[in-house]
Formats: C-alpha cells, structure tokens, sequence
C-alpha cells in the first residue's frame, strides 16, 4: 500500500470547494457595486445592490427600471438586455434570477415580481412593434409576473400577459394571455397543463 495523505493535506482539500465558492460571490458582489454607478447614470434605481455573474447587462433606458435587492443577472452564454421607451417602467422584484440573453423592454410598463427564475433566452415585451395587418394597430399592453413564477428557457412572453404568483411556464412556450396563480403551462400558445401546490410562504430554488 502506497503512503496515504498527511491530514492537513486533506483538510485543505475538503476545504478548497467552500473556498472557490466565497471568491465566487466576493467577485459577482464587486462586478456589481462596480456597475451599479455607472447604471445610476444612466437613470436606473436600486432598492439594494445588484449581483452580476459574467458579463454585465446592456441597458437602454429612455424611461425607468427599478431594481429590487440583490437581483442576480447571469451573462455567461450571453448578454441580458433591458431597455424602456419614454413612458415605459421595468420593474425586477427583489432576490430575482436573470439568466444569459434575456431581453426585456418596456413601452408602457413591465413588472417581474419578487423570487421570479427566469431562463436563458426568455423575451419579455410589452409592445408588438408592427401592425400584423392594415385593420390592426400597435399592440401595447403591461405584462405582469407574479411572485415566485419560474419562466424557462426560449419562452417568449406577449403584450398584456399577466402570470400569477407560484406558477410556472415551460420551456419554449409562447404566452399569449393571462394565467392564474399556481398553474403550470405549457405550448404555443401556451395552455395550462396542471394546477401546482405552493403555499404562500413557499419559495422555489
């Protein structure tokens, strides 16, 4: 049998992986407080401080975005964007989760309650840009999220949409209208699947 390991070589070593993951938030802490003035600039409003994970956020802000506390962007597979229009309002709840590529823009208003998971890739737009014909108008209408509501990866999330607190929508669905609380759905357009079991209090992870 071969020498086995002095013991402090394997403390050290058991200790390394809680290690890496202190820097990790040290350094997702500093890229924030490093952004957070130069988005205060450009007319962003934090209700505490913003944690980044690869790279920052490209933000376009004619009208207001209202950061929660300690919401977390993730860029690693990609920038997230957030833009407003002159009268629009994006709101991001307090201790939400942002992955790569996402993009959110509000015209009139769009509101992301507080704990909300939202996947890579995910749109979120209050406004349908074009006319789909020439009877048709500009479609221009808040979207909601409630608290707690888990939005997967390639979902796209249409003007005047509200999904309520607990629910969750599936990977690459297309919403086109609103959903209570405590629902899973799922499709294009989207259609609920099943009803969910959550408590008020509950949080997802």
């Amino acid at each position: 049998m071969g020498p086995s390991s002095p013991p402090h070589r394997d403390s050290q070593c058991s200790r390394r992986p809680e290690l890496m993951a202190k820097i990790t938030r040290v350094v997702r802490f500093l890229k924030g407080l490093c952004i957070m003035p130069l988005w205060w600039l450009a007319g962003v409003r934090f209700q505490g401080r913003m944690v980044l994970q690869g790279r920052s956020p490209a933000v376009h802000n004619e009208g207001r975005i209202v950061m929660g506390q300690r919401v977390l962007f993730r860029g690693v597979h990609g920038r997230v964007r957030l833009s407003t229009g002159p009268d629009g309002l994006l709101l991001i709840g307090k201790r939400s989760f942002i992955n790569s590529n996402c993009s959110f823009h509000a015209t009139k208003r769009v509101e992301i309650g507080d704990h909300c998971l939202i996947g890579e890739n995910v749109v979120i737009d209050d406004c349908s840009h074009h006319s789909v014909d020439q009877i048709s108008d500009i479609k221009m209408e808040s979207i909601k999220l409630g608290k707690n509501v888990w939005i997967a990866n390639n979902v796209t999330i249409m003007p005047g949409v509200s999904i309520g607190d607990h629910s969750v929508v599936a990977a690459g669905s297309v919403v086109t209208r609103s959903f209570e609380d405590r629902v899973l759905i799922a499709g294009v357009p989207a259609r609920v699947v099943r009803k969910l079991t959550a408590s008020e209090e509950w949080i997802r992870r």
